[in-house]
């Protein structure tokens, strides 16, 4: 409880001049490592390069320390059981559909292979508290030569098809499941090739609903148990644009750090979203709102002195607890993962907490 109420007090301030993170460097296997999701008990899943077997692995990071899960792919997320989801295979990237397949493992089960949508690939990238997963799967319908992707719900072992309105010939992605059931990520209105692609949910029943951004394109890639999706949406030019989704659907659309794209990739039930923006330079800068309305690059509020870090380039993730993860460049040049950890400055951010912060917290404990 006293680490929640640190959070709440000083992140609903939305100062940033009141926030400060310490950072953890996370250990590699002896190359380029980045991490990507996160629990409440600061578990986290990425992917790293084994130098002694030569292939980038999924991997797990427990207080800072690497565990390769013997698999050549990556982990996307770990709910807080400690069950993990990703994909194998050795094209398996953070954003670029693989070759492999969707899986999920745990300490005691050890790797399970998902199944698929009767296509010839699947990748998991959401996992809620009761173990529900989300993700993407070809499905054996081919559209000019390409098999269709859908979104898929994987329950008790059985996957799911999220389809888009035209099923048979039409796109989905599943990006994020929350604990009420509902899955975020993007979908064709008709088919792949005759139409734009929109952020879309498929509520507990399945049942679609689309936002639209301000012009032809949207995704949302998180959204937490209040209903509030993040993600990005294109702008009149087609770059990227980091975006919240409220609940009923407004949309609220950020800009750079003077560059053309940002986008969100986690929020936290606080309403604390995080992920990147490029600034002049062409450089993604990890970055983070605190009031739902400005952007602060994370690189201001922490000290890289000693780390053996030259930027942080992305936040992947954030946990109830404030604690966010991401990569960020090294001083050699090469990729790596870190963990910064909120610290309070005294001052004003002890007036008041986070009612939304607070409520979601106790929902989330009294419902264990």
């Amino acid at each position: 409880m006293k680490k929640f109420l640190v959070l709440a007090l000083f992140l609903a301030s939305g100062a940033a001049n009141a926030v400060q993170f310490n950072m953890v460097v996370l250990d590699s296997l002896g190359g380029d490592s980045g991490a990507y999701g996160m629990n409440e008990s600061g578990q986290i899943v990425g992917n790293a390069y084994n130098s002694a077997t030569g292939v980038t692995e999924a991997v797990v990071w427990n207080s800072g320390v690497v565990m390769s899960l013997g698999v050549e792919g990556i982990a996307r997320a770990v709910n807080n059981s400690g069950t993990v989801v990703g994909e194998n295979g050795n094209n398996a990237t953070k954003n670029n559909t693989g070759d492999g397949r969707a899986y999920k493992w745990d300490s005691i089960n050890g790797y399970q292979d998902l199944g698929d949508l009767n296509g010839s690939y699947a990748g998991a990238w959401g996992i809620n508290e009761s173990g529900v997963i989300t993700g993407n799967s070809y499905t054996n319908y081919s559209d000019f030569g390409l098999l269709q992707m859908h979104a898929f719900r994987w329950d008790a072992g059985t996957m799911s098809d999220l389809a888009p309105p035209n099923s048979t010939a039409g796109y989905s992605r599943g990006m994020a499941i929350n604990d009420s059931g509902t899955v975020v990520g993007r979908a064709s209105l008709d088919t792949f090739t005759n139409s734009d692609k929109f952020m879309a949910q498929w509520d507990a029943s399945d049942t679609f609903t689309h936002f639209t951004g301000p012009y032809n394109y949207s995704s949302g890639r998180d959204i937490n148990n209040a209903g509030v999706s993040v993600g990005l949406s294109k702008d009149i030019n087609g770059d990227d644009r980091a975006s919240i989704w409220s609940a009923s659907g407004s949309i609220t659309v950020f800009d750079t750090f003077g560059g053309d794209r940002s986008l969100f990739n986690a929020i936290n039930e606080a309403g604390i979203a995080v992920g990147f923006a490029k600034d002049a330079g062409d450089i993604k800068r990890a970055m983070i709102t605190l009031d739902g309305t400005t952007l602060v690059d994370l690189n201001t509020l922490v000290n890289l002195s000693g780390t053996g870090f030259l930027t942080l380039n992305e936040a992947t993730d954030i946990n109830e607890f404030g604690e966010i993860v991401g990569i960020g460049t090294r001083s050699d040049g090469s990729v790596g993962a870190f963990a910064l950890t909120a610290v309070p400055v005294p001052g004003a951010v002890w007036l008041f907490a986070s009612a939304l912060g607070m409520v979601g917290w106790l929902r989330r404990r009294q419902a264990v």
